[in-house]
């Protein structure tokens, strides 16, 4: 430290100071999904992890395996982290992180709640200096299937605890927070349900939350092609005009695409207006 003439203040204090190694070699699983983002009961379904380089040495490969529900673990797998433009191996640096979609499928039970879980190891073919952060699960939640035949369709107004239920996620990612919540709304101009007292709403006594992405799967309905299907139900919103909004998606894929049902009817007894700006793309 060095001071001018005539100068002077409280001056400087150090403390605590260290020099040490950190992990030099470490792999940690940061995110687990599955490529279809609703689970197909009884399917087969693909497996995914985000991998992040936690050593201070830049990360080439490591091994990753997964197990569900605390069974049998898959057999590893290696993973080389490449640059995602050229394909060309390019090691990751510390804090880096990459996307690894597993070989090996999962074929589910099922409906039901499973915890699928991914495990690390052997960063850059050595023994990993950071075991603590090799692990990470995630609950899923396999909905019901519902075949609709035409004396047997579905109709669930939330009142009757045997009916399949629906699943509530965040829009993009099963790990972030969402809107939607199950009871009775009990809010200024929306404060019961269309029957009964149970209905799904986006926050049932408050209101929704600003750059929010919430969505709502029902089950999933196996079709017959050669039949024409009518839907319907009672739909209520406040929200702010041409700003913020929602749409009815359908997929065959488990979510991997999704295609926005039907467009704009003048007469608004469907989507009416052109456009809602915070949807990822102009719909309806």
């Amino acid at each position: 430290m060095v001071s001018a003439a005539g100068s002077s203040a409280k001056g400087w204090a150090i403390d605590d100071f260290e020099v040490y190694v950190p992990p030099q070699n470490s792999a940690s699983p940061v995110e687990v999904d599955t490529k279809e983002y609703i689970v197909i009961p009884g399917d087969t379904s693909h497996i995914r992890v985000r991998i992040e380089n936690t050593g201070a040495k830049k990360l080439d490969s490591c091994l990753v395996r997964f197990q569900v529900n605390g069974g049998t673990w898959s057999n590893y797998e290696t993973v080389v982290f490449k640059n995602k433009n050229t394909g060309n191996p390019a090691p990751m640096l510390r804090g880096q992180r990459q996307w690894y979609d597993f070989e090996q499928v999962w074929v589910n039970q099922g409906a039901g709640t499973y915890t699928i879980c991914v495990e690390t190891a052997r960063p850059n073919n050595k023994q990993d200096n950071l075991t603590s952060d090799d692990l990470a699960c995630l609950p899923v939640t396999t909905l019901d299937e519902v075949t609709i035949t035409t004396g047997n369709g579905y109709c669930n107004d939330f009142e009757d605890p045997t009916v399949p239920l629906w699943l509530p996620l965040h829009t993009t990612n099963k790990s972030l927070s969402h809107d939607w919540e199950f009871g009775t709304p009990n809010q200024t101009g929306m404060n019961s349900a269309a029957s009964g007292s149970k209905a799904w709403m986006t926050r049932l006594d408050s209101n929704y939350h600003h750059t929010g992405q919430s969505a709502l799967h029902t089950p999933f309905f196996v079709l017959d092609t050669n039949k024409t299907y009518i839907m319907n139900f009672n739909h209520n919103m406040i929200s702010e005009l041409y700003h913020d909004g929602g749409s009815v998606d359908w997929s065959y894929d488990g979510g991997i695409t999704w295609y926005t049902l039907g467009n704009t009817l003048t007469n608004g007894l469907w989507y009416n207006t052109v456009h809602v700006t915070s949807l990822d793309i102009v719909r309806p």
